[in-house]
């Protein structure tokens, strides 16, 4: 099954790589995760979103909580989200029996959530039965378990039919990036991969080679 979507996402929480990935103009969300401390990654977050606008770019911008305690869990969302102000905030909340009353509450209150952590296809049912926007499969975590994580996603695209869930793959790693053309052919709305992975989508030595013979071939003839 193929996908006409194509949406790449930047997972990414340094304002700078977001800032270099935003002037190229190719980006159809971000994927932030708190890899710093908890303050430094609510300013980084600010700091994306006023980047976004900057650029007029309002794409979405995925958060994930700090909070593993449900309702917990539910309070830091609606604080993030009235914090942060930002229209398209996206509260990245984990696969979970506990965690998709949450996720259901958020969605009733017109907060978007990302089912996030997919591991497998009744995850995504979860996460269609939640309202999620997004359904977020790991592919390098199901690989490393053994598992095929391309038919996961077909299998997902499947069950997903007739929601407005999307299904975004992340967990893609520089060495792995036939992983982005094998997500999207199985049916994946979208990827999320690092800046490496984006700027490695744009590298053939043969397209280098190509280039620079028409360069000295141009300057050979201006000399002429």
């Amino acid at each position: 099954m193929t996908n006409k979507k194509l949406k790449l996402f930047l997972d990414s929480t340094n304002p700078e790589e977001v800032e270099e990935a935003l002037q190229k103009d190719i980006l159809s969300g971000i994927s932030t995760n708190p890899g710093t401390v908890i303050n430094e990654y609510f300013d980084n977050v600010r700091k994306i979103a006023e980047l976004c606008k900057k650029y007029g770019q309002e794409i979405p911008i995925s958060v994930m909580l700090t909070e593993t305690e449900p309702e917990k869990i539910a309070q830091q969302a609606k604080d993030f989200a009235s914090q942060i102000n930002y229209k398209n905030l996206i509260i990245r909340i984990p696969a979970g029996w506990e965690e998709s009353r949450i996720a259901k509450e958020l969605t009733e209150a017109n907060i978007n959530v990302e089912c996030t952590l997919g591991m497998n296809e009744a995850h995504a049912i979860l996460a269609a039965n939640t309202g999620a926007k997004y359904f977020f499969i790991h592919a390098s975590n199901i690989k490393d378990m053994g598992v095929d994580p391309f038919k996961m996603v077909q299998n997902s695209r499947q069950l997903l039919n007739g929601f407005n869930t999307e299904i975004i793959v992340g967990g893609i790693r520089p060495k792995s990036m036939r992983d982005v053309v094998d997500a999207f052919l199985a049916g994946a709305d979208a990827i999320s991969a690092p800046l490496d992975v984006l700027e490695k989508m744009t590298s053939h030595p043969k397209t280098t080679e190509n280039i620079i013979r028409f360069a000295n071939a141009y300057q050979q003839w201006g000399k002429k």
